[in-house]
């Protein structure tokens, strides 16, 4: 579990990163044999020989004014509420100068923030009430500096890598876009049928506010200004001093927003006793005990606390409120001070103390935090989250609405500061770039103080994409739940068994878009692990028109492995594929049917498990229709056939002699013997890593089958600037090294199935190094590689462990990736405990990687373990969280990324085997 984090006023939370002396491997090596580019992945970054430039450009403060101008004529109100009127901006830099956000103040009241740079979310946040604080200690404003520089340095490291997934892509794609509508003449042109940039946001209209915020309180830590006196309210009985001192110390963040959801619950309903608990007052501990309602531990007095304190605030009242925050912060051990209050987010004393049901952590995944945050809002229940600010300070806030502007996703936050940072933030959803957004550190959910168990949530809407009220849901399974759906069209239902299958159906029969039924199956909500809420997204529309979005590709597969032709649609409910073969270069055509050649023929997919050479020109096409009158039609795609083989592999990692040298397997199929090129490199990558192994040593071990033992290969330190080895470097693609480098290199014909190559740093030196193997003829096809495997530390970061690899030929071939941890326990002790492998290529065409494919636990299925028996693989215990992926894959770059669940670390085995 991770350590717990200390918040306090604002909430220190100091984040030590362990760097741990990882792998991070790399490709040395062209699209085709001769090496006609050359890929690096090496350093703490991707890079692309010959570097990208930075395509990202600052914003100044006219065009900053300008957009802020622009998008309220486009939406005058935001999350359905009228925005002022716009003034100037005003940048906000960092502290070298360069502005970081502006700030366009409203009038008469609220604010709009606008990003500094085109490659982050134009309107980065904005609030239609109060004034923009710049000051130290502002949640809101520390928040926004903290976030927006770790924007900017992920769209710095993406110009320099070129590395996007197709969703980042495409999220910056809408980025650019909403740039342009907002600052570009004439710029409603740019916008989208429906007025969305994004498919997130719903439905047609510029704003869909589907959540107003509900938490009313507005309450601080300390006091409140009536006139010009203080008034003790918050502090009303915080230490050190009597209550009702104006200077007793601030509550704290965490006592300020666990009492705003428990005011929103108004929970708990009967006493909590006069229990104690530690705390500390200027470092020294003592014990205290609570107070309840009545100073004698009786209810709470909720009728008394307003929701926002002013002049005409009752001492009762306030005494009312203080009761609450300072048991609370008692009840949280909190460590009373005058520079601050502070506590550890701790779910215990929200059950033991005051009652309630249930409550769950997650921390570090954005999609499960995301997920959290939207199945809990739209069951009413606030969600309390932890955010870090510029100076690595954490501050505890609430989150009680969401909705969309022009297509971008805003949260609300409560920032216990009063209300004045309280505003709509754009925060990154699963469809943008959040690779380096570290804000949210903590996320606290399925706080109920009645119900226990997991959340399923949706919306239902029409065939337009308009929302159906009144609409009623029923969610069976073990129990029978009912809802009825929001003006929104939002349905929730709460305490369902984790675990369980349920079907959800509803009432609105054809009037609402998608089928009538869908089934889902909550997982089980796990402190620091996993989210167990799920969202039916099958009766929600877009307002996108009828087309093809994805048509079938030509495929070249090896004769017997599978082949797959798929096509995409938007803008029908229900689509009935129909796909159509022709045998005779498209003159005549015939439908398909599931049969033993074929599976998938009235799916988007069609799939042809074992194609065959007698299949070789036949094309394939689909018509997609609605059942009715509705028809169209894809375009032609055709099956021919080829080879393909891995042609290099390729690890890096820290390296040194011992239990530390560098370790690639690699494993050759056929007969005869093969021309390999095998190096460990240190100084060749002293361009871009400064820690590299100075004098790096290769031995190649060799596995005697018959004998069941390694033997000593070949064994070289210093590769001596051969002309033969040079040319086998320019032949094979794997980069020229300096002829005086200290760098190794072995070219030779191998002639054994298994061999190991170890690197190790020369007199016990250690180091970063490459350890690489090329097949150095490949027109010998009667031998080849087949399978790669490198085992070393994992880190977080830059520092998880990465193997490269190249496919080379026309066709596709069908290749299995694993990420093992606990599939090593037996002999390691530290292994990854639960590994998560993701596999990313190299587009040669836009310069960027794109990850194609990602798994975290394999399942355990039988087909999938019958299938690493086949490749030769070691099996896994089918309960086992290890990772695995099978993919069929065209002839390209790609990588192989091992990380663990959570940034936990450990050793890791990455495998990559050609399936049979």
């Amino acid at each position: 579990m991770p350590a717990p984090q200390l918040l306090d006023l604002p909430c220190l939370i100091k984040r030590v990163s362990s760097h741990a002396t990882d792998a991070f491997a790399g490709v040395w090596r062209g699209e085709s044999r001769r090496g006609i580019f050359r890929v690096l992945v090496v350093g703490v970054i991707w890079m692309v020989a010959g570097g990208l430039a930075c395509r990202a450009v600052p914003i100044g403060p006219e065009r900053a004014t300008q957009a802020a101008k622009r998008w309220l004529e486009i939406s005058p109100a935001p999350m359905a509420r009228q925005a002022g009127s716009p003034g100037e901006a005003r940048a906000y830099a960092n502290a070298q100068g360069v502005a970081q956000f502006y700030v366009v103040e409203l009038v008469p009241a609220g604010y709009v923030v606008v990003a500094a740079d085109d490659e982050v979310e134009p309107i980065l946040a904005f609030s239609h009430e109060d004034r923009f604080l710049a000051q130290a200690g502002n949640p809101l404003f520390e928040f926004l500096g903290g976030d927006v520089a770790g924007r900017l340095r992920g769209a710095q490291r993406r110009a320099v890598a070129g590395k996007m997934s197709a969703a980042q892509t495409r999220a910056a794609d809408a980025r650019r876009a909403k740039w342009a509508l907002l600052t570009t003449q004439g710029g409603a042109e740019v916008l989208p049928r429906g007025g969305r940039l994004s498919s997130r946001g719903g439905i047609s209209d510029l704003d869909d506010m589907r959540v107003e915020p509900f938490v009313k309180s507005r309450w601080d830590q300390s006091v409140i200004w009536v006139g010009q006196t203080q008034v003790p309210v918050f502090n009303y009985y915080t230490p050190p001093y009597s209550p009702g001192n104006l200077n007793n110390y601030v509550a704290g963040c965490v006592a300020t927003a666990w009492a705003q959801l428990m005011r929103y619950h108004e929970w708990p309903k009967i006493g909590v006793g006069t229990g104690t608990y530690s705390i500390s007052v200027d470092g020294t501990a003592q014990m205290r005990a609570l107070r309840g309602g009545n100073g004698a531990g009786g209810p709470y007095n909720w009728a008394s606390m307003v929701y926002v304190p002013d002049g005409s605030t009752t001492v009762t009242q306030r005494q009312a409120i203080g009761a609450l925050l300072h048991d609370v912060g008692v009840a949280n051990n909190m460590a009373y001070s005058v520079q601050g209050s502070n506590a550890y987010v701790n779910l215990v004393p929200l059950r033991g103390v005051f009652g309630y049901a249930s409550g769950a952590i997650m921390q570090g995944d954005l999609d499960q935090v995301l997920l959290a945050m939207r199945t809990n809002l739209d069951a009413r229940l606030p969600v309390v989250i932890s955010i870090r600010t510029s100076s690595d300070i954490g501050h505890l806030v609430i989150c009680d609405g969401y909705g969309f502007n022009v297509g971008t996703a805003y949260h609300h936050l409560n920032m216990g500061w009063s209300g004045a940072c309280d505003a709509w933030y754009h925060l990154p959803d699963t469809d943008t770039d959040y690779l380096y957004f570290d804000r949210i550190t903590s996320c606290v959910y399925n706080i109920d103080p009645r119900v226990s168990g997991e959340i399923v949530c949706g919306r239902i809407t029409n065939q337009s994409g308009a929302p159906m009220s009144g609409v009623t849901v029923t969610v069976s399974g073990p129990s029978v739940h009912t809802a009825t759906t929001d003006a929104k069209g939002i349905f929730a239902v709460k305490g369902l068994n984790l675990n369980t299958a349920w079907r959800v159906t509803h009432n609105a029969g054809s009037l609402a878009f998608g089928p009538s039924e869908a089934l889902v199956t909550t997982g089980s909500s796990t402190d620091y692990s996993q989210v167990g809420n799920r969202i039916v997204d099958a009766f929600e529309a877009t307002d996108r028109v009828p087309e093809i979005t994805e048509n079938p590709v030509n495929r070249c597969v090896i004769d017997g492995q599978p082949a797959n032709f798929r096509v995409g649609v938007v803008g029908i409910s229900r689509p009935v594929y129909l796909w159509q073969v022709s045998q005779d270069a498209g003159a005549t055509w015939s439908t398909v049917t599931d049969d033993a050649v074929y599976r998938g023929a009235s799916t988007g997919s069609l799939e042809i498990p074992a194609a065959r050479t007698s299949m070789s020109g036949y094309r394939y096409r689909c018509t997609v229709g609605d059942g009715g009158s509705l028809s169209l039609l894809s375009t032609v795609a055709e099956l021919t056939f080829g080879w393909s083989q891995l042609s290099a592999l390729s690890a890096r990692a820290q390296a040194g002699a011992g239990n530390a040298t560098l370790t690639l397997g690699f494993v050759f199929r056929g007969s005869g013997t093969k021309p390999a090129l095998v190096r460990g490199v240190g100084p060749g990558i002293a361009a871009w890593v400064s820690n590299y192994l100075a004098d790096p040593q290769l031995r190649l071990m060799a596995f005697d089958s018959g004998a069941g033992a390694w033997t000593e290969e070949a064994i070289n330190d210093n590769w001596g600037g051969s002309a033969e080895l040079s040319a086998a470097f320019t032949e094979t693609g794997a980069g020229s090294l300096e002829s005086v480098s200290l760098d190794s290199a072995l070219l030779g014909s191998l002639r054994n199935d298994i061999y190991t190559a170890l690197v190790s740093g020369k007199g016990g030196a250690t180091g970063v190094a490459l350890a690489e193997v090329y097949d150095a003829d490949m027109s010998l096809a009667s031998r080849r590689l087949v399978a790669l495997s490198v085992r070393n530390q994992v880190g977080t970061k830059d520092n998880i462990l990465i193997a490269g690899f190249v496919l080379d030929g026309r066709a596709s071939r069908r290749v299995i990736v694993r990420g093992v941890g606990p599939g090593i326990a037996s002999g390691v002790p530290s292994y990854l405990a639960n590994p998560r492998v993701q596999v990313w290529r190299y587009f040669p065409s836009t310069q960027t990687w794109q990850m194609i494919g990602e798994n975290d636990d394999w399942g355990g299925s039988a087909e999938l373990s019958a299938l690493f028996s086949q490749a030769g693989m070691g099996a896994l215990s089918p309960t086992s969280t290890d990772a695995a992926l099978v993919l069929d894959l065209e002839p390209g770059i790609y990588t192989a990324q091992l990380s663990g669940v959570g940034e936990t670390t450990g050793v890791g085995v990455v495998e990559i085997y050609e399936a049979p």
